[in-house]
């Protein structure tokens, strides 16, 4: 029974998958325990393959998408949203409160 421990996760993991409706080739799925993020082009049996965006491929067995958590953007992708990654770098000592508008129509500190 040890030995086909795999098998046996990896089928049931399947079929809750599947049944649920928790994954679907196409999802943009997030899973940083594997470093997976990008889109899924394959479930098997076995395992889950995430194409992620700098084109690497994540091989995932189907039983850890079961026991750990992970994200699936399918709804923000069916309403027509979209997620931006992008850093936004502010420094600190460049932050201040406004002061009063001048006559230019600017604030003070144009």
């Amino acid at each position: 029974m040890l030995v086909f421990k795999d098998t046996i996760l990896s089928l049931v993991a399947s079929v809750q998958l599947n049944s649920n409706d928790m994954l679907r080739v196409g999802d943009w799925i997030e899973m940083p325990q594997v470093n997976a993020d990008g889109d899924v082009i394959d479930i098997a049996l076995h395992t889950v393959k995430v194409q992620n965006w700098d084109k690497t491929i994540t091989t995932i067995p189907t039983w850890r998408l079961i026991n750990e958590s992970y994200k699936n953007w399918r709804g923000m992708q069916e309403s027509g949203g979209r997620r931006i990654k992008r850093s936004l770098l502010i420094d600190q000592t460049s932050v201040r409160f406004l002061t009063g508008r001048s006559e230019s129509g600017c604030a003070a500190s144009c």
